[in-house]
């Protein structure tokens, strides 16, 4: 926990009243989105025994003052704000995981939303089902034109809901569940369960959810999707960290080694092994892509050393098959696991400035001659 930290405002109900859901909102510098986000809470909030917490994680704009401000006006909402100094967003979530007593724990990111009536929805499945973790499907949305798309695994959603309005299953049946995007905003987990498996994230590092995402999805006996909107994503808004071209882009090399440990260490299936690898090797070429320029080719020679060593060939064989013939996948495979420091390098420079990350429009260049 936070060694220091203070209450700004507590409105929450009866102690002795155990909440259906625990709410966590990491608040930094979000002034222009903050009312929006909390906005969405509240319409959320009609017939469910909420408990929101909402933390400042040292905000030097007016954050913290908008969301006091929004808590006070909104007294029906019952949230606790605090302020701490600066950690970052890893420390914020884990003090508000050990902070919460709901029965269900969930995280929402300040600059994001919830969709209309999800947070019902959810909990709905997540105590008729009794599973450990509940899913929500995410839409992505623009925040200039509003314009909207689907999330990024959008197409392993439809594999696994195969036409299905709900599916209740677990990451031994259904190994892909390990290749859905590492963002732990989307689900609801019931709170015994989480902190049975020890999940916390890494601090001081940004990328930071594949460890408890995997952690979570593996240890979780029973997990419901609903093939619903839950989460609203944004992006194209100044400041956002997954959107920024620097040398933090190093982290997600040390995050995706952490996650690499904890898989080997739990002995995961091949099958396992393989669908959480599309997560981390799209994970370092996007990555690696946002890098600035001249430190692109140490960070492909990092990602490239960690996957020859760190990766079985079973799961890479796995991974193979599970990718079919999508050859943006195949190639990635190819290049990190034979080191090809250079042409991987060489094609982020070709990747960048056309669409950050797009291999699939490097690829179409290419072959276009």
């Amino acid at each position: 926990m936070s060694a220091a930290f203070r209450i700004v405002a507590d409105h929450r109900r009866d102690a002795g009243r155990q909440p259906q859901v625990s709410l966590v909102v990491p608040v930094f510098n979000v002034e222009p989105y903050l009312a929006e986000c909390l906005a969405s809470i509240a319409d959320n909030a009609g017939a469910i025994d909420l408990e929101l917490i909402v933390i400042d994680d040292g905000s030097t704009d007016g954050s913290l003052a908008l969301a006091h401000a929004f808590l006070q006006a909104e007294r029906r909402l019952p949230a606790v704000l605090i302020q701490q100094a600066n950690q970052g967003l890893s420390a914020v979530r884990n003090l508000g995981a050990t902070l919460a007593s709901g029965r269900y724990l969930g995280f929402l990111d300040s600059d994001d939303r919830l969709a209309a009536g999800a947070l019902g929805s959810l909990l709905r499945l997540a105590e008729a089902s009794g599973s450990d973790v509940v899913l929500g499907r995410t839409l992505v949305f623009d925040s200039a034109s509003q314009a909207t798309c689907p999330f990024y695994d959008a197409a392993i959603w439809q594999g696994l809901l195969s036409g299905r309005a709900t599916r209740v299953t677990d990451a031994r049946q259904s190994p892909r569940l390990l290749s859905l995007e590492p963002n732990v905003n989307y689900r609801l987990i019931r709170r015994t369960f989480y902190h049975e498996q020890a999940l916390e994230f890494p601090r001081g590092l940004y990328f930071e959810d594949p460890p408890v995402h995997f952690g979570m999805l593996l240890g979780a006996r029973r997990i419901a999707l609903a093939d619903r909107v839950y989460y609203h994503y944004r992006v194209n808004r100044e400041g956002k960290i997954t959107e920024a071209r620097s040398l933090r882009r190093f982290d997600a090399l040390r995050v995706a080694a952490l996650a690499l440990d904890a898989l080997r260490a739990r002995s995961v299936a091949p099958s396992q092994g393989g669908a959480a690898l599309r997560v981390l090797l799209r994970m370092a070429w996007g990555c690696g892509v946002r890098t600035p320029p001249a430190a692109r080719r140490a960070f492909f020679a990092e990602a490239c050393g960690l996957f020859r060593s760190s990766v079985p060939g079973s799961w890479l064989a796995a991974y193979r098959r599970q990718q079919g013939w999508d050859p943006k996948h195949l190639l990635l495979a190819g290049l990190f696991a034979s080191g090809s420091v250079n042409l991987l390098t060489r094609l982020a420079q070709l990747a960048d400035g056309n669409r950050p990350g797009s291999l699939r429009g490097v690829v179409r260049r290419i072959a276009g001659g």
